[in-house]
């Protein structure tokens, strides 16, 4: 029996590391935010896609990256290091890995990187550009069938005072 809770505690604390999802929109820029702890402010800092390999390093600490799309800033005060993505696109979508370079093993977080088109944003920009429009429309309408009233109405009162005066 202990050793059935204890397997199932470990399956747990296993489980328990969840995957960080990022989203961005097709076209803008997109911040990846990998924290670490004390003692790493110094290492070297990377991101890498897919199964992390040095040749899938997209941009690394102290170095231009290839696609300059990507670029890094370490804060190390806070302990966080920032990957900025520019003019996302749809192919960016995916598995990334946060890496702190060290000897031995590096240190990983996986990410997952969902890009959306943004269509459902356009659907409502334009929805209420729409009715922004029929809105604007209506109070003009309005504000000239209100003037043409009292128009008619100050043409029309010399033309009743001479129809009252006329009675009497």
């Amino acid at each position: 029996m202990k050793i059935l809770l204890i397997f199932t505690f470990c399956l747990i604390i296993a489980g328990s590391d969840a995957v960080t999802t990022v989203t961005g929109y097709r076209g803008r820029s997109v911040e990846i935010k990998c924290s670490y702890n004390s003692g790493y402010e110094e290492y070297k800092k990377y991101l890498c896609r897919g199964r992390c390999s040095y040749e899938k390093v997209l941009v690394h600490s102290g170095s231009p990256a290839e696609d300059t799309r990507f670029s890094l800033y370490d804060d190390t005060t806070a302990k966080v290091f920032t990957v900025t993505i520019t003019d996302l696109r749809t192919e960016d979508e995916g598995t990334y890995w946060c890496g702190i370079e060290r000897t031995g093993y590096d240190i990983y977080t996986e990410l997952l990187l969902l890009v959306q088109t943004g269509i459902r944003n356009y659907i409502l920009i334009s929805t209420g550009a729409v009715l922004l429009v029929v809105g604007v429309i209506i109070a003009i309408y309005c504000i000239i069938h209100r003037q043409g009233s009292e128009t008619r109405t100050r043409h029309n009162l010399p033309q009743r005072q001479m129809e009252i005066m006329k009675m009497s």
